[in-house]
């Protein structure tokens, strides 16, 4: 049965060709073909030889293709045709030539190369080509194709940076094959595959340099990919066996810290911290004291019996403090899973130590006063917990955070007001205490912790943060107190803070809760419709079309009534400059994204230069997302390389800290395959 298909197929073949053959002797009869027969003939030759071949006859493909080759007429309008054929050619000696020939690898690198020829910007055929010479070994030649295509073709430069990777993996350049990686790093969809990549390149080479797998590691971190940052980190310190020089030995400290810091923010620091990491904690003396406390805490030693014996991780300042937020991380895990009790006598005899110690917060949590002030909120709670209450020691916890507030007003210390303000805050208002007293309230407290931060921010506009979450506890505060116009304006100001923090949802949730609060349209409502204006014009961009970006149709995206205010100085009016100039850069940046999403480069193209103009006006970003704009702009910025790119200040921004920040990730999808098909309709209408 298979057979007499295949004979009917080829005779089917042989009636095309010679229908073919009389069509151009007629063509040739009559004058040159035309540019449409020359398409149509390509295309119905190229279908049906990839047929024959497909089905075991190849030979027959190969001379259907090499003779519509030598009937093109000669002349330059026809290559396109020519480059395609011998890409067909190409596709069928690398897919099925090895049942023809000995060198078919060779005979299809030679027409993908004269396909290349012929159309010298046609990825599809440098795609090909490139795996055609790593399945050949050919690694030279594929750095060299993969070079030039990474520049004709950017969108795909994580793809491609990847196979980069692969081919001086194979060559045995480990140095080239990581900076590889780390350009593909950079590569959204590409990122978490890099990574790895990466980590699984140092476990091969276990001798190459130590510095650069740190960096690499510190890139991890930078980017928001802690999963891959631990176990580079591991892989570092797990290299023991070998002497190491000093600074080898320096850099292998820093990656201990810093997987310590890795580890505490990944919350895993548990029982079994060694045995899930897979280090040796008996092949490096520091790690060696972190087993032996474990073991301590676990066996309920006294906190500060436990700490007795402590050598390295008590020879410097940030050591100690690195130990002590390592400590409390693992206090965390007695709280919720094994000893309640025992982690609140660490809480406290943490909290002792802390009260004098220098804060080294920043390098473990990326912000300030994060261990302390975790601390004192957490022992807080436990006291006004009905199953461990102590009126007693909260009111001792209480009047010390007052007398150390008290101390930052003598000495005019505003970063100290501020936490201070805004733990007691949070406190009184988990307490349930709105008002009362002369400022042992909810309302007092978080008045002042927005009023320092502001006074902050106009002595040093770097310090600015937007803060919507205290706004948010504060208007929720008015609410309860009955004091209807404080609340609508908080919750104002709390809606344009997480639009300063790119949480859009939160932003509407609080307008939202303004205007209920305003039905009656009794109070001042100038900045309520300014901020209710940027959040509509930013909610919409996903939704635009498009012909939202066509200037030709009068659609030009500036002249909608939604964002007139980009341009409209009057909004500055209500709300302060450098917070709408921040929103402008952040919704021309979303708009060119959104214009290149639905096909319309040159909208985009406009729109960046236009974002990157308005990148300049601003100083302080604030929030994950800013990041990623100023990358995407820089990346598409044609002069990058040539201008200065500009520093910027990013505010104390972080999902679980004062602002609530939505960090938007799309996970990487599995790396594609680049190899084309030859013959569809599209490519052949693209070329």
């Amino acid at each position: 049965m298979k057979i007499r298909k295949l004979q009917i197929v080829y005779t089917r073949c042989i009636i095309l060709s010679i229908l073919m053959v009389l069509e151009y002797s007629i063509g040739f009869t009559q004058g040159e073909l035309s540019t449409e027969q020359v398409k149509a003939n390509t295309m119905t030759t190229a279908t049906q030889a990839l047929k024959m071949a497909s089905s075991g006859e190849v030979k027959v493909g190969i001379n259907m293709l090499t003779s519509e080759l030598s009937k093109i007429p000669e002349n330059n309008k026809y290559d396109t045709y020519r480059s395609f054929l011998h890409f067909n050619l190409g596709y069928i000696y690398n897919n099925y030539g090895y049942n023809e020939s000995d060198d078919y690898l060779s005979k299809a690198a030679s027409h993908y190369k004269t396909a290349l020829e012929y159309q010298p910007k046609d990825v599809k055929i440098l795609n090909n080509l490139i795996l055609l010479y790593q399945q050949m070994g050919e690694y030279d030649s594929t750095i060299a194709i993969l070079n030039k295509i990474i520049k004709k073709d950017p969108d795909k430069a994580g793809i491609y940076y990847m196979a980069l990777g692969d081919a001086y993996k194979s060559q045995g350049n480990v140095e080239e094959a990581a900076k590889s990686y780390g350009q593909a790093l950079k590569s959204k969809d590409q990122a978490v595959p890099a990574g790895q990549k990466l980590i699984d390149l140092y476990d091969q080479y276990p001798n190459s340099s130590l510095d650069f797998l740190y960096q690499q590691c510190i890139e991890f971190e930078n980017n928001d990919y802690l999963q891959l940052a631990k176990p580079g980190y591991e892989n570092l310190l797990s290299r023991r066996s070998k002497e190491l020089t000093p600074d080898e030995a320096a850099v292998q400290e820093k990656a201990l810290l810093r997987w310590l810091a890795t580890t505490i923010k990944l919350n895993y620091v548990t029982p079994d911290l060694f045995k899930d990491s897979g280090l040796d904690s008996s092949s490096y003396e520091p790690l060696k004291e972190l087993q032996s406390q474990i073991d301590l805490w676990a066996s309920g030693t006294d906190p500060e019996l436990a700490t007795k014996n402590l050598k390295w991780w008590t020879s410097t300042p940030e050591k100690y403090f690195y130990f002590l937020a390592f400590e409390k991380s693992y206090a965390d895990y007695q709280l919720n899973y094994d000893d309640p009790k025992y982690a609140i006598r660490t809480y406290e005899y943490i909290l002792n130590i802390l009260w004098s110690k220098q804060d080294y917060s920043k390098p473990i949590y990326g912000r300030e006063d994060v261990l302390m002030t975790d601390l004192i909120i957490a022992l807080a709670r436990i006291y006004n917990n009905p199953k461990y209450k102590s009126e007693n020691k909260w009111k001792g916890l209480e009047s010390h955070i007052i007398q150390e507030k008290g101390r930052s007003y003598e000495t005019n210390d505003l970063v100290n007001q501020q936490k201070f303000h805004t733990i007691l805050g949070q406190i009184y208002f988990e307490r349930g205490e709105f008002d009362g007293g002369i400022f042992k309230n909810a309302k007092f407290q978080l008045y002042n912790a927005i009023e320092v931060s502001e006074r902050r921010a106009e002595n040093n506009p770097q310090t600015y943060r937007p803060m919507p979450n205290l706004h948010q506890l504060l208007a929720m505060v008015y609410d309860t107190l009955k004091e209807n116009e404080n609340a609508y304006n908080s919750y104002v100001n709390a809606s344009l803070g997480y639009l300063e923090s790119d949480n859009l949802r939160k932003s509407g949730e609080m307008i939202k809760a303004a205007s209920v609060r305003n039905q009656q349209k009794t109070f001042n409502e100038s900045k309520f419709s300014a901020v209710n204006t940027i959040y509509k014009a930013r909610v919409q961009i996903p939704q635009l079309d498009k012909s939202s970006f066509d200037e030709n149709q009068s659609n030009d995206i500036k002249k909608d009534a939604q964002y007139e205010w980009l341009s409209d100085k009057s909004i500055e009016d209500v709300i302060a400059k450098d917070v709408v100039e921040r929103q402008r850069f952040k919704v021309l940046s979303d708009l060119s994204v959104r214009a290149a999403e639905v096909e319309a480069p040159e909208a985009s193209a406009k729109l960046s230069e236009e974002a990157r103009h308005q990148s300049k006006e601003v100083n302080v970003m604030t929030s994950r997302q800013d990041e990623y704009r100023l990358k995407e702009l820089h990346a598409t910025d044609k002069s990058a390389s040539e201008n200065k790119t500009k520093t910027y200040q990013f505010s104390n921004y972080n999902s679980k800290g004062s602002e609530e920040v939505i960090i938007q990730k799309n996970p990487p999808p599995v790396n594609k395959k680049l190899v084309h098909h030859p013959n569809t309709k599209n490519q052949m209408n693209q070329q």
